[in-house]
């Protein structure tokens, strides 16, 4: 993988592999823990996707827009479930201080100013 470079995206998981010298077996070591390394230092609250939330964002329209930027549907719906799930739990209230978030995802996400869908890596 080192010197394997695709500069046409330097955010994408190969090129973090490639500044890092990761191999596959840390990839593979990296991903059985990646769940208690979360939970367990990070203080994640792990959710496992739901019919109620998938449902909901099915027919949403985040996930009509985020569908265009993402590669596959799947990784736009659970996007744009993220976004539901994370509207459900802050209310739909605009909160603009850091200290003030009750709930977070993490990701390669979007955000919504003003009825206006604003994507970014994050």
């Amino acid at each position: 993988m080192p010197g394997t470079l695709n500069y046409q995206n330097r955010e994408d998981i190969y090129n973090a592999c490639d500044r890092r010298h990761l191999s596959s077996t840390d990839l593979n070591r990296i991903s059985d823990n990646l769940e208690d390394i979360l939970v367990n230092h990070f203080k994640f609250h792990v959710i496992p996707q739901t019919k109620q939330w998938q449902g909901e964002a099915k027919f949403s329209k985040e996930f009509s827009i985020i569908r265009k930027y993402r590669n596959t549907d799947k990784a736009a719906l659970h996007d744009a479930m993220a976004l539901v799930y994370v509207r459900e739990k802050r209310g739909e209230k605009y909160i603009q201080e850091f200290g003030k978030v009750n709930c977070w995802f993490v990701g390669y996400f979007a955000c919504i100013r003003n009825s206006t869908l604003l994507l970014f890596c994050g």
